[in-house]
């Protein structure tokens, strides 16, 4: 199956989720994912809805999926619900995922919250994007969380560091509310010169006005300490495994061919997936397996996959690690990878089944 094929089995199920929505009249609005549509679709895509429509809107995207041959599999936590699906096609797997949230926060600091009524939305039958949070999401949560390298010059992000002109309005408007007029003014001269180093030298200074100005919102203020400290509690204190493990035993070549292949498959069919490949004896420590497992910043199919080849490391490899899953590579051939696919594929959703309520 090609590239363009694929993209289409993906559009056309996006397409079909938000038509239900709207013939629901469930108010909600695209926040990333449609920045190139309909030529691209991003890795996923995120929605903002209403806290009280969230599992409204979930049921929606769980039915539509299971009418049109997608398996569904629900993860829920406190500020967001990750719904992939994944189908069986002919030569592979194909998947999709859609984010629910209700708002977006730095610090105590609320940046969108809810459906808008008031900022710029702009439809693109059948959806309806909302191009503040879009800029939220695209270019302020990851200025003021620090993560700047993602926006330098030949850097896989850097053409997202714009504020476009249907969003401009908006955005000028809304950032002044945050942050005053000087502040606001600087950060959208920087963002048009894409002068990182700018962002660099005032980020502290931002975050300062930022948070100092949310409390003069109270109101605002209580909801999003409470927000995050819910948040923290549940990522840091109670951690839920996400994230799958393999392990690939067997002998040496045969799993350098079978590691390459599924993790390019993988990339090419969910193409919100983050493999890592690591040989057993190089890998990384214990620690950074758990951590990897439970605090992976992605739901669908992020892979870990050890290569061992001698039984006895295996053995040892098994014991002291977090494996999920031991996959015994014997064959290279089409039909044997097809199957190590499916197989990764009924790890990750037994591993979700419990978060999934449907």
């Amino acid at each position: 199956m090609s590239h363009s094929e694929v993209f289409l089995f993906r559009k056309a199920i996006l397409n079909s989720i938000a038509l239900r929505w709207s013939r629901s009249q469930l108010d909600f609005s695209v926040v990333h994912g449609l920045e190139k549509y309909p030529a691209l679709l991003g890795r996923d895509i995120d929605v903002c809805v209403r806290k009280e429509d969230r599992s409204s809107a979930m049921r929606h995207i769980v039915s539509e999926l299971k009418c049109n041959n997608w398996e569904p599999v629900v993860y829920r936590c406190p500020w967001a619900e990750w719904i992939v699906g994944y189908k069986q096609a002919p030569d592979g797997i194909i998947g999709v995922e859609i984010d629910l949230l209700s708002q977006m926060q730095w610090g105590w600091a609320i940046l969108s919250r809810d459906v808008p009524s008031s900022y710029a939305r702009q439809n693109m039958v059948p959806f309806r994007l909302d191009r503040w949070a879009g800029f939220v999401k695209r270019v302020l949560i990851q200025l003021l969380t620090g993560n700047i390298n993602r926006f330098q010059q030949q850097a896989k992000h850097a053409e997202e560091l714009v504020i476009y002109e249907d969003e401009m309005a908006v955005v000028s408007a809304r950032l002044k509310k945050l942050f005053g007029d000087k502040e606001a003014a600087g950060l959208i001269a920087a963002i048009d010169r894409k002068d990182l180093q700018w962002i660099n030298v005032h980020l502290m200074a931002l975050r300062c006005v930022l948070l100092s100005r949310a409390l003069l919102r109270p109101v605002e203020l209580v909801q999003a300490l409470f927000a995050w400290v819910r948040n923290e509690w549940v990522e840091s204190i109670m951690p839920y495994p996400i994230t799958p493990i393999v392990l690939l035993t067997g002998n040496k070549e045969l799993i350098d061919y079978a590691a390459q292949t599924l993790s390019k498959r993988f990339e090419e069919r969910f193409v919100f997936t983050s493999v890592k490949i690591q040989e057993g004896a190089k890998g990384h420590s214990i620690r950074f397996l758990w951590k990897r497992r439970v605090r992976s910043s992605r739901l669908g199919l992020t892979l870990v996959l050890y290569d061992v080849a001698l039984p006895t490391q295996a053995s040892l490899f098994r014991l002291i690690s977090p494996v999920n899953l031991v996959l015994n590579v014997k064959s290279t051939d089409p039909d044997s990878i097809l199957g190590y696919e499916r197989q990764i594929i009924q790890c990750f959703a037994k591993m979700n089944a419990s978060k999934d309520q449907f």
